[in-house]
C-alpha cells in the first residue's frame, strides 16, 4: 500500500494511494498513521479520495485513528469523493463524529 504523506501548513494530509482499504492491507495503514500519531502528528488530513472499496477492518482502523487524534486533543477530517464510501459511512454511522469533505480543499479551509 502506498500512503503520501505531506505537511500543508498546520495539517499532515495523509494520502491513501490504493483503490481498497481491507483486510489485505489495514495492518499497514493503521501502523503508519499509529506512528504518525505517536510522532505528534494530531492535526491529520486523511485523504482517501482514491478509495473506492472500503471494509469493515478499514472503517475499525480509521475509528481507531480517530479516536487516538481526538485522545490527544488533535483535529481528524477525512475527504471521501466516492458516493460508495460516504454510503458506507453514512450506514455505520461514523459520518456522525467524524468531519467528512468531498475535496481536500474543502478540509483545508
Amino acid at each position: 500500500m502506498n500512503i503520501v504523506v505531506k505537511e500543508q501548513g498546520k495539517n499532515t494530509v495523509i494520502s491513501v494511494q490504493h483503490t481498497e482499504l481491507d483486510t489485505t492491507n489495514t495492518s499497514v495503514f493503521k501502523r503508519k498513521l499509529t506512528e504518525l500519531i505517536e510522532g505528534g502528528k494530531i492535526n491529520v488530513i486523511l485523504d482517501l479520495s482514491t478509495v473506492q472499496f472500503i471494509s469493515s477492518s478499514g472503517i475499525g482502523a480509521i475509528v481507531a485513528i480517530s479516536k487516538a487524534i481526538t485522545g490527544k486533543s488533535g483535529n481528524f477530517k477525512v475527504v471521501i469523493s466516492s458516493s460508495k464510501i460516504r454510503d458506507v459511512f453514512k450506514m455505520t454511522g461514523i459520518n456522525n463524529f467524524l468531519e467528512i469533505f468531498d475535496t481536500l480543499e474543502e478540509a483545508t479551509q
